[in-house]
Order: C-alpha cells, then structure tokens, then sequence
C-alpha cells in the first residue's frame, strides 16, 4: 500500500474478519519502509512457490470459463516464431502444465521450408506440422489448448494444419497489441481485464515463447556472426568470400580439414590465402574446444536440446 486511501477500506475488512479493532499505518521510516519492502517480496515469492507446488489451478479455471471450454486446459501447448529478415527462422514450443512451465518439454523448431522468406504463416504451419504429426505418430497427448502469438492469421494458419491431421482441440492467438485473445472462427476477440488470471496465463505462454524462440534466434545469428566473422579476420578474405566459403563448406570443420590447394582451387584463392584460412579455422575450432564446458543452457535455466543445432524432429 503506497498511499493511505485504502487504510480505512483494510481496517473495515480485519474488523469483519477478525471481529477486532486494527490500527493501520504507513511506513513512516526508511527502516519500516524496507522492512515492507522484504515482506512484500517474500509474500510474491511464497505465491510463485506455491503455484509451482501445486498448479495455477485459478488461473486455468479462468481460462476454461474465458474460452468456453469443456474442461481445465491442464496440458497447453504455446508456439512463437522469430527471424531477422527472413535469416534464421525459428520457431519456438513451449509447455505449460497444470498452468506451470513444463521447461524439459520445451522444443525449437529450425524453419526449413522458406529459403530465407519472410513468412510468418509459413513458418508457423511448418512448426506445428512437425510437432503434430509427431505426435500423432509417437501416440502422444494432445493439447487441451494451443496457444498462438498472434492474431486471426496465425490462428487460420495453424487450423489448417491442425484440421488435415484430423485432430480437434482448441486453438487461441493472442495479440499483442491490445492482449486480445482470438479463438478460431470468432468473429471478434476476447478481450480480458487487464487482473484476469486467465490473461496472466496467457500472457506468461505468450512472453515464454518470445522468450525462448528470440533467444535461440540471436545464438543462430551469434553463431553465423562468429563463424563469418573468422574468416573476414584474413587478408584478402571480405564479408562475400566468407559467406561463399562458408555456404560451400558448410562449417569451420570442414574448412579446417580441407587441404589448402584443394580449398584455394574450390574457393578461387591463391594457396597462400587458403593456408591462412585453414589455419584461422583451426584455431577458431580449437579456442570454441577449449572453451565448451558442461551443457549450454538459455538464460532460464531450460538445457538446449542434445541434437547441438537447436533443433526439434
């Protein structure tokens, strides 16, 4: 409480509840005000505890009554999708469960289908067609609430795909700009208030994909930046002979274990220039050795997948 409009309204409800007269205050020294500070932090702490504990069960009761839907969305599926001009599209799978991430079910999809397009629908129906059709394969659950980062178009997108797999489960965009939720075939959105625990658990599926796809993006784009960025170091190597060595390579691996006439002669560059770019390979190589202890994980904690380029099935 930072003003003391609501002192009276707090002392009527201890006096209800308590049957007892309550003297309230304001913190009127730095120390009190610390002292409120802690306990604050600590009351937000044991509430989050809680809810990991046990689930975001008032949350999940929002959402079913919000969306209509049959039951509790204990098991929900959320998919974002993140580039940088059409360069290093991912798309990102998060799972809640009971309304708590689930971060060893987290999946990244690497986009292969657009060659460098810009095409958010594109890659959205790329990504849920590989996550669904595995799990229809593998047998696995199905979602009880598929949760889109975006508006109607992304929706449409996914329901096509979901709909040629046979499969029936509720589908919802959430947009950003007003946090409108947009279930399948509604002619308008869904809009919540603004303390709604449904909203706060979309939002947190919603942010959590953000989160997860732009951080496997940026590392994609770090690692390309890197591996570029190693060659253009050479005399006589510029940004497009690094970018053409590299595509016909593929790795700093392969360019380290090529023999320098052969890759002078498949990279048109004197031998003497294809040495030093051998030898600034290995050295890259041997510095990313020297430096990769233990498992990379993002900055939440969640391990990367195991298969090293990011990617899900």
């Amino acid at each position: 409480m930072r003003d003391d409009s609501g002192l009276e309204l707090a002392s009527e409800y201890f006096r209800r509840e308590l049957g007892s007269d309550t003297a309230l205050s304001l913190p009127a020294e730095r120390r009190h005000s610390a002292a409120m500070a802690m306990a604050t932090h600590n009351a937000r702490e044991d509430i989050a505890r809680r809810r990991r504990e046990s689930g975001d069960l008032e949350a999940l009761e929002a959402m079913r009554a919000a969306l209509g839907l049959e039951s509790l969305p204990d098991l929900i599926q959320g998919f974002d999708i993140a580039q940088l001009s059409g360069k290093h599209s991912v798309a990102s799978l998060v799972t809640f469960r009971q309304g708590i991430p689930d971060k060893k079910n987290y999946r990244i999809f690497k986009i292969r289908s657009l060659e460098g397009g810009i095409d958010d629908f594109g890659a959205m129906r790329e990504a849920t067609a590989r996550h669904f059709t595995r799990l229809v394969n593998e047998d696995q659950p199905i979602p009880d609430l598929l949760l889109i980062d975006g508006g109607r178009g992304q929706v449409n997108a996914v329901h096509d795909i979901i709909a040629a797999l046979g499969l029936e489960l509720p589908i919802v965009g959430l947009a950003k700009e007003n946090e409108e939720l947009w279930p399948y075939g509604a002619s308008r959105p869904i809009i919540l208030a603004h303390d709604s625990p449904a909203l706060r658990l979309a939002v947190a599926v919603r942010d959590e994909t953000h989160r997860f796809a732009t951080g496997m993006n940026q590392r994609l784009r770090g690692k390309a930046a890197t591996r570029f960025g190693v060659l253009e170091g050479i005399k006589g190597i510029g940004p497009a002979k690094a970018r053409a060595i590299m595509e016909r390579f593929g790795s700093l691996a392969a360019v380290a274990e090529a023999a320098p006439e052969y890759l002078a002669k498949s990279a048109g560059l004197p031998v003497a220039v294809a040495s030093a770019v051998q030898a600034a390979a290995l050295a890259a190589l041997a510095a990313v050795q020297a430096a990769a202890q233990g498992t990379v994980r993002d900055p939440s904690g969640a391990a990367s997948p195991a298969n090293g380029d990011g990617s899900a099935p």
